[in-house]
């Protein structure tokens, strides 16, 4: 890591003492995310396109960091955080999978890099509303117990569902199906890799 990219006071405070990875709440994640954002921004002006700062990591230890790391870890931990509440709530339903479908996502944040408006622009990061969709198998397995839904092995034929439209998909693009039964990584014709699901059965598949 470069010591000349090093920011260590911002407006004439510590760098660590505003940038700590500790916090928990997400209206203050949000608000280091967009001063990371802000501080990243001012770097790439000034010709210093992988700025890293001194933070105060989660650990309590100074350390450190590329800002965009510092950015990217304080999304996921707003995301992670944003997740669990949703889950509490869904959890709390007489019917988690029926209002997980109905819901379909939860809030979060994210990075958004856009390009200059005009020729010789520099770029512009910003942290903007997003939203992600609700994983249930996470959610089943979040719930505990018997999980969610009124058939208990959804999870399983949903499984089988995707290995056989893997299969076909297999067939499409003049690919030997046969691959699947070995959960071998399927590149497709555009080069981009498929992790095939764990087959249901051990009976080998047919396609008619």
């Amino acid at each position: 890591m470069a010591t000349e990219n090093i920011i260590r006071e911002i407006e004439g405070k510590s760098t660590k003492d505003t940038f700590k990875l500790t916090v928990s709440s997400k209206p203050e994640l949000r608000t280091m995310a967009e001063s990371l954002a802000a501080v990243y921004n001012d770097a790439v002006l000034d010709g210093n396109f992988n700025p890293v700062i001194e933070v105060i990591a989660e650990d309590n230890k100074e350390t450190a960091m590329a800002v965009r790391e510092a950015m990217e870890f304080i999304v996921n931990k707003y995301t992670s955080i944003a997740r669990t509440e949703c889950f509490d709530a869904l959890k709390a339903t007489d019917d988690p999978m029926l209002e997980a479908v109905k819901q379909l996502t939860y809030p979060t944040i994210r990075i958004v890099d856009k390009p200059g408006k005009k020729d010789g622009e520099a770029p512009k990061t910003s942290i903007e509303d997003s939203e992600k969709p609700i994983d249930l198998l996470k959610l089943h397995k979040y719930v505990g117990g018997d999980g969610i839904g009124a058939d208990k092995n959804w999870a399983y034929k949903v499984e089988k569902l995707n290995f056989l439209m893997t299969a076909q998909k297999a067939v499409d693009l003049g690919i030997d199906p046969k691959v699947t039964l070995c959960r071998k990584s399927v590149v497709t014709s555009t080069s981009v890799r498929h992790r095939l699901p764990r087959p249901i059965s051990s009976k080998p598949f047919r396609l008619s």
